[in-house]
């Protein structure tokens, strides 16, 4: 059987446990394919964190692609636009103390 097989250097999710994570931790973290375990178990490289990890846990998305040339080398995926309304907006300096009186 090969329906196990993937495209090399796809863009992978690997699943990680609820032991292994807080509340607000994301559940999965976006890898690489890079190959295959003996024990029917993937291997994924972080470019975050420099190593290999072996899991069977994992969702592939064939059709997107590690982001390489961007610095941050964070997928593109997950890099969020700037909200054109919030951009320019200061709160430290839109609040002004109340003026007093006497």
């Amino acid at each position: 059987m090969v329906n196990h097989l993937r495209i090399f250097g796809s863009l992978s999710y690997r699943h990680i446990p609820d032991e292994r994570r807080r509340k607000l931790d994301n559940k999965s973290e976006a890898l690489i394919l890079v190959g295959y375990h003996p024990i029917g178990a993937y291997k994924l490289y972080s470019p975050l964190k420099q190593q290999v990890v072996i899991s069977r846990d994992v969702v592939v998305d064939e059709t997107a692609a590690w982001k390489w040339d961007n610095e941050s080398k964070i997928p593109s995926s997950f890099i969020l636009e700037d909200n054109p309304r919030t951009k320019d907006v200061n709160p430290a300096s839109s609040m002004q103390p109340p003026v007093r009186r006497l």
